[in-house]
């Protein structure tokens, strides 16, 4: 099936780096297009105040403007105490949030590709995509193996951890919280890999565009030969290969996203999964699932995101507060 790059995140603000091999180490960010649904649910409380998208009031927004801002705080510490390349790469790296870095907490877009339809989410998708992954844009970043950066990377830390503001561990509680609710989704993409799929499959092995099991081109993805030219797989960027040169402090360049570029046969091919997973009720199955699972997490957690939510907004804001009045 159409693989997806879901993310568990580790806020990693109250960990406190001793030693620095990459600093602002990246992966590319999961995928954000995803199918929600309008199939009504049995939930009530904060999950029956939410029309279409249950896990909207879990404050996605609002954590990454914190993570971004004690990140944003952090660059400008290190820039500022011998460390120039930090404020060379801030620009770039502020514009995407930080979200290339693995520890930045992205649920908006993590829910968004659990939630996304294995599929395809309309024929125009399934042809415009085919098979393949786009290689991720990747913003420069810096890279050190300098043993003196650590203590000034735990002092930029602990003063950027303190302007943000949180005393009793609201962060990581939230974040645990996210994760949970991503979590509460997870078997409901084991049934997608396992009934729902063989459904498409098995549809697809009755129309033009079979599919063949032990075939040899088998795709890495879904573990089946489509029979079909596939397009070239972009490499994803990797910044292990990037180096440093002893101590040296260097800045790694961007890299730019690749797209992936389907075949014409590849494109009729994933039309064809398209339509089946239509035609089987795979597809409004998989969304009354999702949004079902959706709804009963946010319910189970609805005491949680009471306590936390307007916790999570203030820190915002005092994060807010504090790049402002940074250098003042």
């Amino acid at each position: 099936m159409k693989k997806k790059q879901i993310v568990t995140v580790v806020f990693a603000l109250s960990g406190l780096l001793t030693s620095v091999a990459a600093c602002g180490a990246e992966q590319p960010s999961p995928p954000t297009s995803g199918g929600h649904m309008s199939s009504p649910g049995a939930a009530t409380g904060w999950a029956a105040k939410v029309s279409g998208d249950p896990y909207a009031v879990y404050k996605s927004a609002d954590l990454l403007a914190i993570s971004s801002a004690f990140n944003e705080l952090r660059y400008k510490c290190l820039g500022e105490n011998g460390y120039p390349q930090f404020l060379q790469v801030l620009p770039a790296q502020k514009a995407n949030s930080f979200r290339n870095m693995e520890e930045t907490p992205d649920f908006a877009a993590t829910f968004a590709s659990y939630g996304e339809l294995p599929w395809f989410a309309s024929e125009q998708d399934a042809r415009a995509k085919g098979y393949g992954l786009p290689a991720q844009a990747l913003a420069p970043t810096v890279m050190t193996m300098d043993p003196a950066i650590g203590p000034v990377m735990n002092d930029c830390t602990k003063k950027s951890l303190a302007a943000v503001g949180d005393r009793d561990g609201t962060i990581q509680n939230y974040t645990e919280l996210g994760n949970t609710l991503a979590g509460s989704m997870g078997s409901i993409t084991d049934k997608a890999k396992g009934d729902l799929t063989n459904q498409v499959l098995a549809c697809m092995n009755k129309g033009k565009y079979p599919v063949d099991p032990n075939g040899a081109n088998r795709n890495n993805d879904w573990n089946v030969d489509f029979l079909v030219p596939l397009g070239v797989q972009p490499q994803q960027p990797n910044r292990e290969d990037s180096g440093t040169n002893g101590n040296a402090v260097i800045i790694t360049p961007a890299i730019p996203a690749k797209p992936y570029v389907p075949t014409k046969e590849e494109s009729e091919s994933a039309a064809a999964m398209y339509h089946c997973s239509v035609e089987t009720g795979a597809h409004d199955e998989w969304l009354n699932d999702i949004h079902q699972a959706e709804a009963t997490a946010i319910s189970q957690n609805e005491a949680a995101l009471d306590e936390l939510n307007p916790k999570i907004t203030a820190l915002a804001k005092t994060a807010s507060a504090a790049l402002q009045g940074h250098g003042k």
